[in-house]
């Protein structure tokens, strides 16, 4: 049975993950405002419906998808707005933010599949190894990999 601490964090994340692929399809960022009021309430509900100890696991959520994923940022193969956006979703979530981050990437390898041929098919490409040519909307995989774990897990 889901209690209310967790109703109302699930409908912060599904809002959050929502104005985030909007922005993210629209200019190919998420704004350091939403991640930042993500990870505010984020750590906010967690103080409230659980405690000192929920503030910790808030904190824990946020840094890990730094830690992991900073070296990607590094080589340019994942954007800054992207890792805030599942730190805000670990603030939430705590450290079982690493199976969203698991979920995310095998379904951001499908969809860059997907997104690849349907550029090779359309003719949509100049050259195979230009960037713009590769990039892909990565707040979609990352949504549907939250929501995929949310309901696995609620259920």
């Amino acid at each position: 049975m889901i209690i209310w601490g967790d109703l109302i964090k699930y409908i912060i994340i599904f809002i959050l993950l929502g104005l985030a692929v909007k922005q993210d399809v629209k200019s190919f960022k998420v704004s350091n405002k939403l991640n930042l009021a993500g990870c505010l309430i984020g750590i906010f509900h967690s103080l409230l419906f659980y405690g000192i100890g929920g503030l910790w696991h808030s904190m824990l959520g946020i840094i890990i998808p730094f830690v992991m994923l900073f070296p990607l940022f590094l080589f340019g193969l994942l954007g800054a707005g992207d890792i805030k956006l599942l730190s805000a979703i670990g603030s939430f979530l705590s450290k079982r933010i690493i199976v969203v981050i698991v979920l995310s990437f095998c379904l951001a390898a499908v969809f860059g599949v997907f997104v690849i041929l349907k550029r090779i098919l359309t003719k949509q490409h100049s050259n195979l190894l230009n960037s713009q040519f590769t990039k892909i909307h990565m707040t979609i995989p990352i949504g549907f990999g939250t929501i995929a774990y949310l309901l696995v897990y609620i259920i």
